[in-house]
């Protein structure tokens, strides 16, 4: 590893960024950040701003920028065009994508194109785009490392692996989110409040509702289809409540290797900014950065690991992601846009929890197949994608709301 890595964490004021950050700020000889970019979150911008100095910050619009500038008396760039400029700066080893759903795939195209270094928690670029950004990653020598708790775990036990022939399944494990063991109907009249309220992790809204529909690992399961090339029938998916186990890989010998650790992101975000190298997170002096996981019958101890088949009936998110790749390049991408849309109706309460699938099925039944050989093709079909997603949310929404929402 080189002295110090610049840095530019993209998403800064979100989970994963904040988590990014504990770990560059206990690591400072390792990790200068040079560009810290958010959407419009200014009020948590600014003491990040003031703590670690970087060269260019870079915000959503111009109204947030104007207020953050005053407040930090320095030049606050904003919009797609900053973020995307910022990625060729020459002095910028590194970037973290974390910026949630498809807003997040030109800077990290940016970065790819510019040869960076990139700590990929952005699932939706590879979803969308996975075959083109690798193939631009391999002309320009740029390198994705996994930040997904589920993808970092893989990329471990694959690690010592020369022969990938040799890898029978991968399997990723599932919280099960807050509905887990709840029936179809029973699910139905949820409210947001309730979908948001992950047992494990705090994440943001969105990819909260989509660990509550499980539409989060179908995502994965795309994601580890384009990261690890094998094909979709041999990655499967299990519910593990207690988010220790956090993925596994099945060998053509039947033996297993699994990676464990608390639920805790800043590890996979270390593995990844340290290149595949391990950082002292738990021997970090004076305290520790994460917590050691213990196994046996003491307090906090681990006792007991737990593994439930998924719920496809109930949750038919991952059955839709295996659909989409079946459709061709174009099934993701449109699979991607529509649970965008509908996520967002069903927090503005427009649409049911239930409603969140129906749509994306019907959207991916309507798209018309479409090559997916450029950047400009990934964007008109997301575009289409949202046009028709929106039409059906319109109709959803035109049923009787007392039905959907009556345990508002």
């Amino acid at each position: 590893m080189k002295q110090q890595k610049n840095v530019a964490v993209l998403g800064a004021t979100g989970s994963i960024g904040q988590n990014t950050l504990a770990v560059i700020r206990h690591f400072p000889e390792l990790f200068k950040v040079q560009v810290l970019a958010c959407q419009n979150n200014i009020q948590a911008l600014e003491p990040l701003s003031h703590e670690f100095n970087p060269q260019h910050i870079i915000v959503g619009n111009e109204r947030s920028a104007k207020i953050l500038s005053q407040k930090l008396k320095r030049e606050v760039a904003f919009g797609q065009d900053a973020l995307v400029a910022s990625m060729q700066l020459p002095q910028l080893d590194f970037v973290v994508s974390a910026i949630s759903g498809a807003a997040g795939l030109q800077s990290t195209h940016a970065a790819i194109k510019h040869g960076k270094r990139v700590a990929l928690a952005n699932k939706e670029s590879l979803v969308m785009a996975g075959k083109l950004l690798q193939q631009l990653a391999k002309q320009t020598g740029a390198k994705i490392y996994p930040v997904d708790s589920e993808h970092s775990a893989i990329f471990q036990c694959l690690a010592q692996q020369a022969d990938l022939s040799e890898v029978s399944r991968l399997i990723l494990t599932a919280s099960g989110g807050p509905f887990f063991g709840r029936s179809r109907r029973e699910i139905e009249n949820v409210t947001p409040e309730e979908a948001l309220r992950h047992p494990t992790w705090q994440m943001g809204k969105k990819i909260s509702i989509d660990s509550a529909t499980l539409m989060n690992k179908a995502l994965e399961l795309i994601e580890a289809h384009i990261l690890f090339a094998i094909n979709p029938d041999q990655i499967d998916v299990v519910i593990h409540r207690q988010s220790i186990v956090h993925s596994m890989v099945e060998f053509q010998d039947g033996q297993l290797l699994a990676q464990m650790s608390c639920p805790d992101m800043k590890m996979p975000i270390a593995y990844a900014l340290a290149e595949g190298k391990r950082l002292p997170l738990v021997n970090r002096k004076p305290e520790a950065i994460v917590a050691r996981l213990t196994l046996g019958q003491k307090p906090k101890s681990v006792s007991q690991l737990s593994f439930h088949d998924v719920d496809h009936e109930t949750f038919p998110a991952i059955t839709l992601a295996r659909y989409a790749l079946h459709l061709g390049a174009y099934g993701p991408i449109v699979l991607n846009a529509a649970n965008e849309i509908a996520v967002a109706a069903f927090l503005a309460e427009r649409i049911a929890f239930h409603e969140i699938t129906l749509i994306i099925k019907r959207v991916l039944e309507s798209i018309a197949p479409t090559d997916v050989l450029t950047m400009q093709q990934v964007c008109d079909i997301d575009e289409i994608s949202r046009q028709k997603s929106e039409q059906e949310v319109d109709k959803c929404a035109q049923d009787e709301p007392p039905k959907k929402l009556a345990m508002n």
